[in-house]
């Protein structure tokens, strides 16, 4: 359990924004698929980049770290395992995804596994396709979840592919393209979500040196990658997590007080950006520089926050810190097209609902929504987090605006985010040292 002490005053800090999650696990694997020598820096520390990094090593790529922190990854231009390996991604969803890809290059078997949460989440969407190419895929307990064992190889070819579950089945199929015998195409079907996602792996792509052709529509994806190509090695600085930052963005809506946030690059892919556009919607005020993003929200200004009704198809991950700024809005908000948060490490959808409905929030969810109407009060509850990373950073943000909100398994924030709470700790405690005072690492 944690206790969230109140904060007792405006917020007035300068951050210092962990690597981004999303841009670590592609690196890693396109490093690894690359020949040569590749030096990450500033890569995340979280628990699931750690298991993307483990399993690599596994699967024979030598990894070095250097005292600073950076990665040094000797990439073998593919999976060349010569014996039959089993992979445990604990809940890791990213890596485990990607992982179905890379099994399916090689000959040689691998297993997949993960933990309870993981045999949970569906993957029927991204087999399929890697059956239909020729990879051999066995199902070791239930039919369509983990785990599973592939053999691959993957032959490449003309696929159509749902993206309302996870835009992660068509990345994973993109890092794999180059290396194919024959071209990859893939066009979506269904609800386009998570998009931005999908063009921040083809942008990836294009920095270890394979060119991808995409044509992007408001309900149409077409993505073509020419096969029997060549990754090549990369220095490449892993750019600040829009994700993690959205919660202290939110931390100075719903508190105020100037904060800044270092390592945010104003030209970046991520989706989770959104945050900025959604946040100024609502009627906060924000800076954007080349590497650093700036809110001077006063406090005055809290209760003026405005409700608003947006499309987070494509931004999943900010659900959550929104719904809290929605808490404290003039009138009621709503987000929708969020049916996949059903998918992801809980039923997020149904979790957070649950838990605000527990603190006296008037909240409403549909299958493909979130309706919240402001209350003039909210009371202090025990929060479910069913290890689920995302609630616990959302509602320990909320517990420094509400008194009386306890997190419980407040160690699952590991997964993306590890010393969030000691951060989080520093916001009320101005006399211990700051632990956002650190150098990034492997500079600009």
């Amino acid at each position: 359990m944690k206790e969230i002490i109140p904060a007792q005053s405006p917020l007035n800090h300068t951050i210092r924004v962990i690597g981004s999650k999303s841009v670590s696990h592609r690196a890693l694997i396109l490093a690894a698929l690359a020949k040569g020598t590749s030096i990450i820096k500033n890569l995340s520390p979280c628990d699931d980049v750690r298991i993307t990094m483990d399993a690599l090593q596994k699967c024979g790529n030598k990894i070095e770290q250097t005292r600073e922190g950076t990665i040094i990854l000797h990439g073998m231009g593919g999976i060349h395992n010569s014996e039959a390996l089993t992979l445990s991604f604990e809940n890791s969803g990213t890596s485990y995804r990607f992982f179905m890809a890379l099994g399916s290059l090689g000959i040689t078997p691998i297993i997949l596994d993960g933990n309870a949460h993981m045999r949970r989440r569906p993957i029927k969407d991204l087999a399929q396709i890697l059956e239909e190419g020729g990879t051999t895929l066995r199902y070791l307990e239930e039919t369509n979840f983990p785990p599973i064992e592939i053999t691959g190889p993957f032959r490449g070819g003309h696929y159509t592919i749902s993206s309302e579950i996870s835009s992660q089945f068509i990345s994973a199929l993109l890092l794999i393209s180059p290396l194919t015998p024959t071209t990859i195409s893939l066009e979506t079907s269904g609800i386009q979500r998570s998009v931005p996602y999908i063009k921040m792996t083809c942008d990836l792509m294009r920095k270890f040196g394979v060119e991808v052709k995409e044509n992007f529509s408001a309900d149409h994806t077409r993505l073509t990658v020419e096969g029997d190509q060549s990754y090549h090695a990369q220095n490449i600085l892993v750019e600040g997590d829009y994700s993690g930052a959205a919660f202290w963005l939110v931390a100075g809506a719903i508190i105020g007080g100037p904060i800044t946030l270092e390592g945010l690059e104003q030209e970046s892919l991520q989706g989770d950006k959104y945050i900025l556009s959604a946040l100024e919607q609502m009627g906060c005020s924000i800076q954007v520089e080349p590497h650093s993003v700036s809110m001077n929200h006063p406090q005055t200004s809290v209760s003026k926050l405005h409700g608003v009704e947006l499309d987070l198809g494509n931004y999943p991950d900010l659900v959550i810190p929104l719904s809290i700024a929605a808490l404290f809005a003039d009138r009621p908000s709503h987000f929708y097209n969020i049916g996949h948060l059903r998918f992801k490490e809980s039923d997020r959808l149904a979790l957070l609902h649950r838990n605000l409905s527990n603190l006296g929030a008037n909240v409403s969810i549909t299958p493909d929504s979130i309706r919240i109407n402001p209350v003039s009060e909210y009371h202090g509850h025990i929060i479910e987090t069913e290890e689920d990373h995302r609630i616990a950073m959302g509602f320990a943000i909320l517990g420094l605006k509400i008194p009386g909100i306890t997190i419980k398994d407040p160690e699952c924030v590991s997964k993306s985010y590890p010393d969030f709470f000691l951060h989080l700790d520093h916001l009320n405690h101005m006399d211990q040292p700051d632990p956002f005072n650190h150098e990034l690492k492997g500079g600009n």
